[in-house]
């Protein structure tokens, strides 16, 4: 993610994308202190509302969550003003158990009921999931570039948009090709030897 926002700080800056701690959202974390990743939701979701009241115009459009469970990355998508998560996720089918989503769930409703700017404040409708059609790997290890493959798309295609992502995203059925993979790989590589080995 450092290496995206490296690439790519024009389109953090201009449209208001935001990135969530994946350590922070992990499954092990999660289970081990559900609290704690409720808490640091609570946190980033309230310097929002303190953005909300000031007028700040650099309100976070989409918070990128990459998600870690059972040997699997998947991306949400949190697009906190409309009530959404987007969901991203390379090997639909998969019967994986989710504790992600009860936190986002409860943070959302933590952010709504803070008087947070939502379409929904007044009800009790909770966030709503959407499944966005992306590319499937046709592997068992390749759902981790994958995750870095869509969050670079949403950061350098649609961070201008102003539909919801599930509208503005082309839908993708066909797996990445080695070659747009690659396009990641190298991004990553670059970054990590010239910040981190060379420095």
């Amino acid at each position: 993610m450092m290496c995206l926002f490296h690439e790519h700080t024009f389109a953090f800056d201009n449209s208001q994308i935001g990135f969530v701690c994946p350590e922070a959202m992990s499954s092990s974390r999660i289970k081990a202190n559900p609290q704690a990743a409720s808490m640091y939701l609570k946190v980033v979701f309230n310097a929002e509302i303190e953005k909300e009241k000031k007028g700040d115009p650099n309100i976070t459009k989409w918070f990128l969550i990459p998600y870690h469970q059972e040997n699997h990355w998947i991306l949400y998508v949190l697009d906190l003003r409309r009530g959404c998560a987007y969901i991203f996720d390379s090997a639909i089918g998969s019967n994986r158990e989710n504790s992600a989503w009860g936190i986002l769930c409860l943070a959302y409703q933590v952010y709504k009921f803070n008087d947070g700017i939502c379409p929904n404040r007044a009800t009790m409708q909770g966030l709503k999931g959407f499944h966005v059609k992306c590319a499937q790997q046709v592997g068992a290890r390749e759902c981790g570039y994958y995750v870095m493959k869509f969050m670079h798309e949403i950061v350098t295609l649609h961070h201008n948009t102003d539909e919801r992502l599930d509208n503005a995203y082309t839908p993708r059925n066909a797996p990445y090709t080695d070659e747009e993979i690659d396009v990641v790989r190298e991004q990553w590589a670059k970054f990590f030897t010239t910040e981190y080995l060379f420095t």
